[in-house]
C-alpha cells in the first residue's frame, strides 16, 4: 500500500477512535479528520468539497459557523429578542416564529417559513413566563 492509503487508515482509526473514547463532538472529529487528511496531501481540496452534493452544502455549513459564533457572543438571542419579542403564550411564540414579513408591510402566515425554522435550527429558546422549556 502507498503512503497515502496508510494515512487515510491511521487517520479512519483516530476517527473511530476519537468517536468512541470522546464526548468531543461527532460532526467535528469527522471535519477534524477531512482536515488532516486535507493538509497531508492526502486529499486535494477538489476531492474535500466534492463529498458534498452541492454548492448549497457548504454555504450552509458556513452559515453554521457563522451563527454559532452569534450564538456564543449573544447577539444571536439579542436579534431574536427585537425580531420576535416576548410572548406571553406558548400559542404566541407559535404564531410569531410562523409569521413572515411581507412586501407590503404586513405578515404571510406559514408553516415553512424560513425565519421559524431556521429561529428552530439555531436553538433559540423562547422564555414563556410560566412554562417551562
Amino acid at each position: 500500500m502507498t503512503t497515502e492509503a496508510w494515512t487515510a487508515l491511521g487517520v479512519t482509526a483516530g476517527v473511530f477512535a476519537f468517536l468512541a473514547v470522546t464526548r468531543i463532538a461527532p460532526y467535528l472529529v469527522i471535519m477534524g479528520g477531512v482536515v488532516v487528511l486535507s493538509l497531508a496531501g492526502v486529499l486535494s481540496p477538489a476531492d474535500v468539497l466534492a463529498g458534498f452534493a452541492n454548492e448549497g452544502m457548504i454555504t450552509v455549513a458556513a452559515l453554521f459557523i457563522v451563527v454559532a459564533g452569534l450564538k456564543q457572543t449573544g447577539v444571536l438571542a439579542y436579534l431574536m429578542q427585537r425580531v420576535l419579542g416576548r410572548p406571553q403564550t406558548a400559542l404566541g411564540a407559535q404564531a410569531r416564529l410562523a409569521a413572515k414579513p411581507n412586501e407590503r408591510g404586513g405578515f404571510d402566515f406559514s408553516a415553512t417559513t424560513n425565519m421559524g425554522g431556521m429561529a428552530r435550527a439555531f436553538n433559540v429558546s423562547l422564555q414563556v413566563p410560566g412554562e417551562h422549556n
